[in-house]
């Protein structure tokens, strides 16, 4: 075989590893990008998933609120009608709002011409009464409307508490089908929402899927699965998509399916893949060309200038090199081989020495790349486990500097629970332990939550020469869990706050009138959505003094000539907008009733400044009243409304409300206090007159027998706990709605029999209070949104909020006899 052959081959053997690690590095890119697209998808259905459960969620909290409402409940048609339709004006989703008796039949719809209608055969109204809570249907077409839509539906209970009947509501498809669309997503793509029937609700694009029948394609394999996943399929248009799916019984509601294009998806990786063996495939051929020109002139000449260099070597001219010159036939074979043995010894000593510096250069690299990590990488010896390096990521994590720690036993970083043999021996016997969670300890005692990977280092003979530990610190990704817990925790509680208050407005508002009963129910439970909304569109950051005040007033954007506002810009703290809405709702609903908003020239003036320096950065409101009826003298009597005023102002708002009964109308003067203003703009009003001090407010009549003390930082709800409890007797310490008014309460009120403690206050907790009153023998009820007591308190008696009264004062009672009983 002529040599220039050999050269070649021994050229193309050379390059298969080269060959072999570019593929595989191919190929593993080419699975990272397709596990990349995977996890996209299934980022877009959750994404999708968590849009459509929000639908649901509002839905619920529509149908929780309005089970409760007077009209309701007592299947009052007429004012139910009224209220539902109002509803379905603001809310277009909704195609469909009604109630219906325990048999069936509408008594109350939105729409007059539904009612006598019977439901009794729809699954989400026999589902609802079935199981007692809130109901996601499937898809069905109105007996009335005609149109397609799906009901959510929730039993609704009468004064007994028996069930009086079901109120569903129905989103229409088509305004479904319209967020559908709206929807950004890659051409080509496809989304998919299914009832638990697998009939279709919405489908994007509309061919290959008919909302209202079964799905149909690539998608029906997907129907009746248990988990979420992501699966390859091809639709029925042959294109090939990579679906995301996520079932009813994961969301709760609905299946959402999303499918994107496996070749956009991929097709960035697919042109990476071309441009590879392209280059793969010209460096080859180079190195073949390269091989061919250099086997020409490196080789044969050598060969032919065998003889001289030859002469040169034996005069012990060990640096002289072999030229190779031709040769005629028959000549030089001898010299040939000599010239072999001499090319190989050569090429031996440089790819000795070319080998010797690329290891020392791959040494140098990896000991700068586990020097400089940000993880623990540490080297065991195989023989005894003691420890052979230690990077700076070690020295950071633990505290030991490299001097303190080789040549000594792991076992130093171990707490005393665990042990590193297990873990050591799997490593010898050639198992790899990858992201194992443990604990291991540092150099001043504290203790670290780590994750482990532990391998064995091996030799070039395939011999074991260590065990390579990789330690990551886990403290700020469990860090994060618990923020994230904490969040969700905390949504739940201003979820079970905002139960409360309304439960709290119902039970305290006078009941004498129904429909007057129902109008402030209507109105308050309206100011409180305002407020809310407010603080959603301002992202819980705090709301405008002038858009609350403009949407109370109800003033359009040209400003009727009834109102006057007046005052600098002010942003209102998150945990003062719903109490000042309040404040204002009741203002405006007297001065509709009684004052000067009664009559078509009657003007409210509105005007607000910051107080001079001096006292402390508070804000005050007046509230001034003119050309309405003639004002003989003060009201005989203080209602809810002005109680609900004076409390909310003084607890919530950390401030003062004044009353002026002027003969031209009534002139209010609120102060807030500087820890509910965000932000005062730079601004003026007039200087206000001196008003009274309007004093505290007079305590709820106590009874003798038990004192009890009270805190909790809603307003409603601490009046609704303190008249319950003075109602079964009791002497009312409070109620208190700070932690300080809550210690101060309780150090100055001498013996306390009892407490009722709200665990969070103004985003407090409430523990100090609570370990002081313990230490003291006062057994304690403690009211919350989470569910469990606090840290140290795990006997106590715990409620969930919304709290009935009559629970609480069973609680109470509990309590304390179980106190007098111990010994």
């Amino acid at each position: 075989m002529p040599l220039l052959s050999r050269l070649l081959i021994l050229v193309g053997i050379a390059l298969l590893p080269a060959l072999g690690a570019l593929f595989w590095g191919a190929q593993e890119e080419h699975h990272t990008r397709e596990a990349a697209a995977r996890d996209e998808v299934l980022r877009t259905v959750r994404l999708m998933a968590a849009d459509h459960q929000r639908i649901a969620d509002g839905a619920r909290q529509l149908l929780t609120s309005l089970g409760n409402l007077r009209a309701v409940r007592a299947l009052d048609a007429a004012e139910c009608q009224s209220f539902f339709a109002r509803i379905m004006q603001d809310f277009p989703r909704y195609v469909v709002l009604a109630t219906a008796t325990p048999d069936g039949q509408v008594v109350c719809s939105a729409d007059p011409s539904a009612v006598g209608n019977g439901v009794a055969d729809r699954d989400y109204f026999r589902r609802a009464l079935a199981g007692g809570g809130f109901v996601t249907g499937g898809f069905v077409v109105g007996r009335s409307s005609g149109q397609g839509s799906f009901h959510f539906s929730q039993p609704f209970r009468d004064t007994t508490g028996a069930v009086a009947g079901v109120v569903h509501a129905g989103i229409g498809l088509d305004w479904l089908a319209e967020q559908v669309n709206r929807v950004p997503l890659p051409p080509h793509s496809v989304l998919s929402i299914i009832d638990r029937d697998g009939v279709v609700l919405a489908s994007r694009p509309g061919r290959g899927q008919t909302v209202g029948e079964k799905v149909r394609g690539s998608v029906t394999g997907l129907v009746g699965r248990e988990n979420e996943g992501v699966e390859d399929r091809i639709g029925s248009d042959g294109r090939r998509r990579i679906y995301g799916y996520i079932p009813v019984g994961v969301t709760g509601t609905h299946m959402i399916v999303v499918g994107l294009d496996r070749a956009a998806l991929l097709s960035q990786a697919s042109a990476a893949e071309r441009r590879g063996a392209m280059i793969l495939s010209g460096t080859i051929l180079l190195a073949l060309l390269l091989t061919v020109v250099g086997a020409r002139r490196l080789v044969r000449e050598p060969v032919g200038r065998l003889l001289a260099a030859s002469e040169r070597w034996r005069r012990g001219d060990t640096a002289a090199r072999i030229t190779v010159a031709p040769r005629k036939s028959g000549e030089g074979s001898e010299f040939d081989r000599l010239a072999s043995a001499f090319n190989a010894m050569a090429e031996t000593a440089e790819a000795r020495e070319r080998s010797l510096r690329e290891s020392e250069e791959a040494n140098a690299r990896l000991a700068a790349i586990v020097t400089s990590a940000a993880d623990a990488i540490i080297s065991l010896s195989p023989a005894d486990g003691t420890i052979m390096s230690w990077n700076q990521g070690a020295e950071s994590l633990f505290g030991y500097v490299p001097e303190e720690v080789l040549g000594r036993q792991i076992d130093l970083l171990l707490p005393p629970e665990d042990e590193a043999g297990p873990l050591f021996r799997r490593a010898l016997s050639g198992g790899t332990t990858r992201d194992h969670e443990a604990v291991r300890v540092a150099k001043d005692g504290s203790r670290i939550p780590v994750s482990i990977t532990l391998a064995a280092m091996r030799g070039g003979d395939g011999r074991v020469i260590g065990v390579s530990v990789i330690l990551r610190d886990l403290r700020e990704r469990r860090a994060a869990d618990q923020h994230q817990q904490l969040l969700m925790r905390e949504v739940d509680h201003r979820a079970r706050n905002v139960m409360s208050v309304v439960r709290s407005l119902v039970q305290l508002s006078p009941k004498e009138d129904p429909k007057a009963f129902a109008r402030a129910i209507e109105g308050r439970i309206s100011a409180m959505a305002r407020a809310h909304g407010l603080l959603a569109q301002d992202r819980w950051e705090g709301g405008s003094l002038r858009v609350l005040a403009e949407g109370e007033l109800g003033i359009p954007a040209d400003g009727p000539p009834q109102a006057e506002l007046e005052g600098p810009a002010v942003t209102l703290r998150p945990d003062a907008v719903q109490p000042l809405s309040m404040v204002l709702h009741e203002l405006v609903t007297n001065s509709r009733k009684y004052g000067a908003l009664s009559r078509e020239g009657g003007v409210v003036g509105l005007r607000w400044w910051a107080e001079p320096a001096g006292s402390e950065g508070d804000l005050v409101i007046r509230w001034t009243e003119r050309g309405g009826p003639p004002v003989d003298a003060p009201p005989a009597r203080k209602g809810f409304g002005s109680r609900l005023i004076e409390i909310s102002v003084r607890h919530q708002l950390r401030g003062t409300f004044a009353q002026d009964w002027q003969r031209t109308g009534l002139v209010a003067t609120i102060r807030i206090g500087a820890a509910c203003i965000a932000a005062i703009a730079p601004g003026a009003g007039p200087p206000p007159p001196a008003l009274p001090d309007p004093g505290p407010a007079p305590g709820p009549k106590g009874l003798a027998g038990l004192r009890v003390l009270v805190v909790e930082d809603e307003a409603l709800v601490a009046v609704e706990v303190a008249d319950a409890l003075a109602a079964a007797g009791c002497r009312i310490i409070g109620p208190a709605g700070t932690l300080e008014d809550g210690l101060a309460a309780a150090r100055g009120a001498g013996a306390i029999d009892a407490a009722v403690l709200d665990m969070k206050l103004g985003g407090h907790p409430v523990l100090p209070l609570a370990d002081e009153l313990a230490a003291r023998g006062v057994p304690i009820v403690f009211t919350t949104g989470y569910g469990e007591p606090p840290p140290g308190h795990r006997e106590a008696v715990v409620l969930t909020k919304p709290v009935r009264p009559e629970d609480l004062v069973r609680a109470v009672q509990q309590l304390v006899a179980r106190t007098l009983v111990q010994p």
